[in-house]
């Protein structure tokens, strides 16, 4: 504790909590996610990935058990 004296003055809590909501970040995080498993559906063989009919990239993977978060 000694060596921190000012500690609190430097790095006070109000700036770890006020950094507000990661709504953004995951919203972000899903979109890239789904986009690279997108990819790689289409590229893990030689003929690619094609959705059924009515079916979204979406949805197919939510059926596959991908959980937003």
């Amino acid at each position: 504790m000694a060596r921190f004296p000012n500690q609190n003055r430097e790095f006070p809590a109000r700036h770890y909590f006020g950094l507000g909501y990661p709504r953004n970040v995951f919203r972000h995080l899903n979109h890239f996610v789904r986009c690279r498993l997108g990819q790689h559906l289409q590229r893990r063989s030689q003929r690619g990935w094609r959705a059924r009919k009515g079916v979204s990239l979406y949805a197919h993977l939510e059926r596959l058990g991908l959980v937003r978060l």
